[in-house]
């Protein structure tokens, strides 16, 4: 839509619209096609239930349906490595291509996320935390993206803009002497930094932060929303920024969970938790005492990679069925809710989902001053 109201000629001249992994598929196959899971970040132009462009609605919001992409589920193989794909690439020409999925759905399937329920967490640069479920079904202010597996089934998906981000922005601005002496001393400044949070008191004696350093997508969707550090008095040392910021990740993947759970769907008491930000021992039991969850980390899991490797290994033959990946995961560790620092947690987490409801509208008012400074 941006494209054809701002770019018109660009717009008629273009064959296809693909989403950015589709371009490389393409220029291997010569097929500009899509997958089911790509498909369902396309917003409202794709049937996810029927698993095809609604064709009435893409004509009445003025698109055309002829550049949309073909569809396929994302273990189809779609095509093969052409002659000068293969001279480019260094692949073995007529290698088979399948359609591919989201990163995050790959990321889900990586940590055995496949039956109802079963759901997992990775906090990255983003916290991204995705939730299988059998039934056709929506949540108000979450995605939802065709399974990675199954396409009968869906993933119902929660998108923090920030997770581990935030730590490294406090690592650049607040710990550059921790960085360059750990460096020295062949320390991880993560570590130092954690070490630190750890001697802070749940609650961070009174500092509760809003994550939002750049807008926030799940569930509030407001580009405009910022950070806020909510309680901050001379008593607040850096320790304190550090462990309230991780306990903001928490209250923020608490918050896309209970209106999963709010609206009827299947949510196990199990999360996996994986990736950069969940190294932290303590960031894992806070999140385990916030959302009141048993959390079993994932130390080895590497991601995206292996679950597009499983979605192409089962889409050629290699392997038979999905379900093996659960025979490949490896528990490093297993942390339980403290039932204490549950009910604590619960009480803060009542002022956090507070404040973005009562600074929304300045939020926009800041946006709007910024905008109209001249400069």
């Amino acid at each position: 839509m941006w494209e054809k109201n701002n770019r018109l000629e660009l717009y008629k001249k273009a064959y296809k619209m693909l989403n950015a992994k589709d371009y490389p598929l393409m220029k291997l196959t010569g097929k500009a096609v899509t997958d089911y899971s790509n498909a369902s970040t396309d917003g409202i132009v794709f049937d996810i239930r029927k698993k095809k462009w609604d064709e009435d609605l893409v004509k009445e919001i003025g698109l055309d349906v002829g550049k949309l992409p073909d569809l396929y589920p994302c273990d189809k193989v779609v095509g093969k490595v052409g002659k000068k794909a293969a001279r480019t690439t260094g692949l073995v020409e007529g290698t088979p291509v399948v359609a591919g999925t989201v990163d995050g759905s790959a990321t889900w399937l990586s940590t055995g996320v496949i039956e109802d329920g079963e759901n997992s967490l990775f906090v990255g640069t983003a916290a991204c935390w995705g939730v299988a479920h059998d039934e056709p079904v929506f949540t108000p202010g979450m995605l939802s993206l065709a399974h990675a597996a199954y396409s009968n089934r869906k993933y119902l998906t929660a998108a923090v803009s920030i997770g581990g981000g935030v730590y490294r922005w406090v690592r650049d601005n607040f710990a550059q002497i921790d960085y360059f002496t750990g460096k020295e001393l062949g320390v991880d400044v993560y570590d130092i930094m954690n070490l630190e949070a750890e001697r802070i008191s749940r609650g961070s004696d009174g500092l509760v932060i809003l994550p939002y350093f750049m807008g926030e997508r799940t569930p509030i969707w407001d580009p405009e929303a910022r950070r806020v550090m909510f309680g901050l008095s001379f008593v607040h040392t850096r320790g304190h920024l550090m462990r309230a910021i991780m306990e903001a990740i928490g209250f923020g993947v608490r918050q896309n969970i209970e209106l999963v759970k709010n609206q009827g769907r299947k949510v196990l008491s199990r999360m996996e938790i994986a990736e950069g930000g969940a190294k932290s021992r303590l960031w894992r039991q806070i999140i385990s005492d916030i959302v009141g969850v048993d959390t079993i980390y994932m130390g080895k899991v590497q991601g995206a990679p292996v679950g597009d490797a499983l979605v192409a290994g089962v889409g050629v033959g290699v392997f038979g069925r999905y379900e093996i990946i659960k025979d490949w995961l490896e528990i490093s560790m297993h942390h339980r809710p403290d039932p204490k620092a549950h009910e604590f947690y619960t009480k803060l987490f009542k002022i956090y989902l507070e404040l973005y409801p009562t600074l929304k509208e300045n939020f926009h008012k800041l946006a709007k001053i910024c905008e109209e400074k001249g400069e």
